[in-house]
């Protein structure tokens, strides 16, 4: 069976397009809000990471600061250092939540 994908090659300015640098806040920020997911209630309706309060404000459980995770829902702010492996930070961050 043939590919329907055909060879291409980008341009300096195309590369440079699809390349967006990013600090390691962001990428850690980025990774928790598409892997963590809590289920609640008897439908298991889904929360993620970032969601919306009744009110409207944007909310997130966990929260990237410059050196670590903080749990923005926990009275005595738990927190996870930044220098921690990411997939053992991630981990870690399930298991808080109890994903």
């Amino acid at each position: 069976r043939r590919s329907k994908l055909t060879r291409t090659t980008l341009t300096d300015e195309e590369v440079a397009l699809c390349a967006r640098p990013t600090s390691l806040k962001d990428y850690v920020q980025a990774r928790i809000d598409g892997t963590i997911r809590v289920s609640h209630g008897e439908n298991g309706r889904e929360f993620k990471n970032c969601y919306t309060c009744a009110d409207g404000t944007e909310r997130r459980q966990f929260e990237v600061k410059a050196t670590h995770v903080r749990c923005a829902l926990c009275g005595d702010a738990h927190t996870w250092s930044l220098e921690t492996d990411s997939l053992v930070l991630l981990n870690s961050l399930k298991q808080h939540c109890g994903q």
